[in-house]
């Protein structure tokens, strides 16, 4: 699903300057990774076009936004809306209302057929040899820094 959600972040590096003509400083084997992501959700749209809108919606067109939310006194929670999930942020000692960034995706997304959508994406990457799988090194940090933040 990371890869998914860092096919844009690879796009927006692309520069055809770097070696193969790709993404500035990324080297080929990442490059090859959303090469193949992308070769996958071209097959998805074609064939199980309703599958390909569901992952697309929920994991690649949401929106990231900064809300301002309620947060429970006693277990330090934030109460997140449906369909938004935490990207960053948390409640400061004390306070009952914390700004956060998160990530939020339409209502007619179906969970279930996103979530089929991403089995069909992993069991045909590859082969389904799903070790083979990866993410930038320097995106995998980030995510694990947005995940520290959020908890």
């Amino acid at each position: 699903m990371e890869l998914l959600r860092t096919l844009h972040d690879a796009r927006v590096d692309w520069d055809g300057r770097s070696d193969g003509e790709g993404a500035l400083l990324m080297p080929r084997v990442w490059r090859d990774h959303y090469m193949e992501l992308e070769l996958r959700l071209a097959q998805l749209r074609l064939e199980q076009r309703r599958l390909w809108w569901h992952v697309c919606q929920r994991y690649r067109f949401g929106v990231t936004r900064v809300l301002l939310l309620p947060v429970t006194r006693k277990q330090r929670r934030i109460y997140l809306p449906p369909r938004t999930e935490l990207v960053a942020g948390g409640p400061a000692s004390g306070e009952r209302m914390a700004t956060v960034r998160v990530y939020q995706w339409l209502p007619t997304v179906d969970e279930g057929l996103a979530r089929e959508g991403v089995e069909v994406l992993t069991t045909t990457m590859y082969g389904g040899e799903v070790g083979r799988i990866n993410l930038p090194l320097d995106l995998y940090r980030r995510v694990l820094a947005d995940r520290a933040i959020a908890a």
